[in-house]
């Protein structure tokens, strides 16, 4: 009886050996192996987090694709979404008005990152309200991979040289889109544009271009008819083409006032998510070419 448990065990325990998994092979997938969830705001936001992050961290978007960030009201889906999670990140300046609540009934350990803290924000300061359309300007995208590396390695610091590596690769493509965007823009034929919100402010400050008028100076304020005339005046002294505005938002102002002025209207798309514009570098290369087109 003994001899025939000694023979049995000399087959099986090789086989054993085989199936087992060993330390070098665990050690082979630790890099690539996903630690913890984390919740962002926007798209944007969510790509960034994905390519400094990869396998190691999850990501649940709060706004859907094709949402409006300013009237966005948070699904049950995403408070759920947020008890699990380790970190909220966010564009802050004002972008999510509707998170306080989302974060009053979060875990209380829960890492809150503010991707626009530290930044020149526009319209900040003593009765100004600060502009949250950051992400827009690639270079202020690459300030903001730079805190999501630091926020993720601080809570995951085994991870850390994996995020370092991965941020530096996206930032090298972040500055390749920069380097694009220059050269696009430097051989505009017109540097003026109208848009319907402040969404391209930070874009426009970059690259050296000059902004008209605005439609809709904050959300919900319409346009009064001296500043309706003023804004078709502007356009038509510029030479301007289009009115710019975004897919998340109603495009009938801004129809009106390109209707009066002789012009066009054209959809950007500043929050992505979409077929075709399913990365941040890929969204921006769209609304790259949108103006191209009435720019150029």
């Amino acid at each position: 009886m003994k001899k025939q448990f000694a023979l049995l065990l000399f087959f099986i325990f090789p086989a054993f050996l085989l199936m087992a998994p060993h330390e070098g092979m665990a050690a082979a997938k630790g890099p690539s192996a996903k630690k913890f969830d984390v919740v962002a705001s926007i798209f944007p936001v969510a790509d960034m987090v994905r390519n400094v992050g990869g396998s190691r961290v999850g990501v649940y978007t709060l706004l859907p694709p094709g949402a409006n960030e300013e009237t966005y009201e948070p699904p049950v889906s995403a408070f759920k979404a947020l008890s699990g999670a380790r970190a909220f990140f966010m564009i802050g300046a004002g972008l999510e008005v509707w998170a306080k609540r989302l974060l009053a009934a979060a875990p209380s350990g829960i890492r809150k990152v503010v991707l626009s803290q530290g930044m020149p924000l526009i319209g900040e300061g003593p009765g100004g309200v600060a502009n949250p359309h950051v992400w827009l300007d690639p270079v202020l995208a690459i300030g903001m991979v730079r805190r999501i590396e630091n926020a993720l390695s601080a809570m995951d610091p085994a991870g850390a040289s994996y995020y370092r590596g991965n941020a530096a690769r996206y930032i090298g493509r972040l500055k390749a889109l920069d380097s694009e965007v220059r050269r696009t823009v430097s051989a505009f034929r017109i540097k003026s544009l109208v848009s319907f919100h402040a969404e391209l402010d930070y874009f426009a400050r970059r690259y050296g271009l000059r902004i008209a008028g605005v439609v809709e100076g904050s959300p919900g304020k319409e346009p009064t008819p001296r500043k309706l005339e003023a804004l078709i005046k502007a356009i038509k002294e510029d030479g301007i083409r289009a009115v710019f505005t975004d897919e998340q938002l109603n495009p009938r102002p801004a129809q009106i006032i390109a209707g009066e002025a002789g012009v066009k209207v054209v959809m950007l798309d500043v929050i992505g998510g979409l077929p075709g514009r399913d990365s941040y570098i890929k969204m921006m290369e769209f609304n790259l070419a949108r103006m191209k087109e009435v720019m150029g």
